[in-house]
């Protein structure tokens, strides 16, 4: 029996998670395989950075979290010489009771991007599952399959083999289309007009109010449940109005400089390896060239320590 539906986020306050493309495909096929695992289904993801969103269908969420972090933090641990537990203790879910739930979560989940001013649509953001869904109406063109792809060129664990049903991209990654419910979903939302209008509407009170009706509880979930209080509300409707003051540096890119540009400059193999002061000048320079935020600057650096945000405008 598969019978709850959950909204489940893993997060990572004070670093990121995910530094590369390839630990982004490696994070999926982590998360699709816990699915199988668990026997549940997954019927939406998003992965930013430093957390990511899904929408499952399970009788054991918290099993199919720790199968997915247990797998993936072998694999960031030691690819980038770290140790420990990734990411902020526990996870948060919420239960989805009904359909309306699931069309608000999904929604949410699909739109987090958005929320986030990293993308001005759902549909540039290219690790989360928004292009899965009404493929054909949309124009979406499915992935090619990797074919040449062998198990050990791929993003899978070593010691793990494909699910049968499952299929590898030319990248490595499993395919979302044969991880996700893609049809269930696209019966929630309808018609392919009518998921472009809830990728496209404001999370405004008269929306949620609207669809509260008819339902026997007034908890229909918002823009701060689905964030856990991490974020303010405001800042992040007013980053789905196309409002915000986006970087125009994405944490892949300044990861890329961190880990491939200045760390062979000092002879080190891995952002973890970097004292404070080393990350304290790395981060100084960076602001610098490229003017990021002081929050991206300490998580592509890692910077756990808060010695660091206290010390970085001080010379």
């Amino acid at each position: 029996m598969k019978d709850n539906y959950f909204h489940i986020c893993i997060a990572s306050e004070k670093e990121v998670m995910f530094r590369t493309d390839n630990d982004y495909r490696r994070a999926f096929n982590c998360l699709a395989l816990a699915v199988h695992d668990t026997n549940s289904v997954l019927l939406a993801d998003a992965i930013m950075s430093n957390h990511i969103h899904f929408c499952v269908q399970t009788t054991n969420p918290g099993e199919l979290v720790r199968l997915f972090r247990n797998s993936y933090q072998r694999y960031f641990n030691a690819k980038y010489l770290r140790n420990g537990m990734l990411g902020d203790r526990g996870h948060t879910q919420v239960a989805l009771p009904d359909p309306t739930h699931n069309i608000v979560a999904i929604t949410y989940v699909l739109r987090n991007p958005l929320h986030h001013g990293v993308c001005t649509t759902p549909f540039e953001y290219k690790h989360s599952s928004v292009r899965v869904y009404f493929r054909k109406s949309l124009g979406n063109e499915l992935p090619g399959i990797g074919h040449k792809v062998s198990l050990r060129q791929s993003n899978m664990p070593s010691n793990r083999q494909l699910p049968k049903g499952f299929s590898l991209d030319d990248k490595g990654q499993i395919l979302r289309d044969s991880v996700i419910d893609v049809r269930h979903v696209e019966n929630l939302f309808g018609t392919p007009q009518d998921f472009i209008i809830d990728m496209a509407r404001y999370s405004t009170k008269k929306w949620r109010n609207s669809l509260a009706n008819g339902l026997n509880d007034n908890n229909l979930i918002s823009l701060e449940s689905i964030e856990s209080n991490r974020y303010l509300e405001s800042v992040l409707e007013k980053n789905e109005h196309g409002k915000c003051v986006k970087t125009p540096y994405s944490d892949i890119f300044i990861c890329n400089q961190i880990d491939n540009v200045l760390l062979p400059q000092i002879d080190l193999r891995s952002v973890y390896q970097m004292n404070i002061q080393q990350k304290l000048a790395t981060g100084r320079m960076l602001h610098s060239r490229y003017h990021c935020s002081l929050s991206q600057l300490g998580r592509c650096l890692a910077a756990t320590d808060d010695s660091f945000y206290r010390l970085f405008f001080t010379r």
